[in-house]
């Protein structure tokens, strides 16, 4: 006969070990997403030699700065998850959304950014 207790104990270890492979992969998997950021924004400024102080210590920080060009933004934080098109004319304006903040652009130029906020409850 089969001891209950030791079925469930080894179900339990057995759910432990799937959460502990999971907890390492997606750590690792974040540290990769990590590295890369860096080495992008890093390879970008040095192929942009040009680029001013603040926009270059803004870049290999991650940082946004209000005046940096799309290029640039997309440099320093990634490409953004979707872009809204809010006019065409006469000039270009855009929002361009990432996972936990938005940025509107003008004319390919950062104006502004802003955090979303996450409703309690719902995400």
């Amino acid at each position: 006969m089969s001891n209950p207790s030791l079925s469930i104990v080894l179900k339990y270890a057995g759910i432990v070990v799937i959460l502990v492979f999971f907890y390492f992969y997606y750590k690792r998997k974040a540290g990769r997403e990590q590295e890369q950021a860096a080495e992008r924004r890093s390879s970008y400024i040095n192929n942009h030699t040009d680029l001013s102080d603040e926009i270059r210590s803004a870049l290999s920080e991650g940082r946004i700065l209000e005046g940096m060009t799309e290029e640039e933004l997309v440099a320093s934080v990634g490409f953004p998850l979707r872009r809204n098109v809010l006019t065409m004319e006469p000039a270009r304006s855009e929002e361009l959304i990432y996972p936990s903040f938005y940025v509107l652009l003008h004319m390919g130029i950062v104006q502004s950014w802003k955090e979303q906020k996450k409703l309690s409850g719902l995400q």
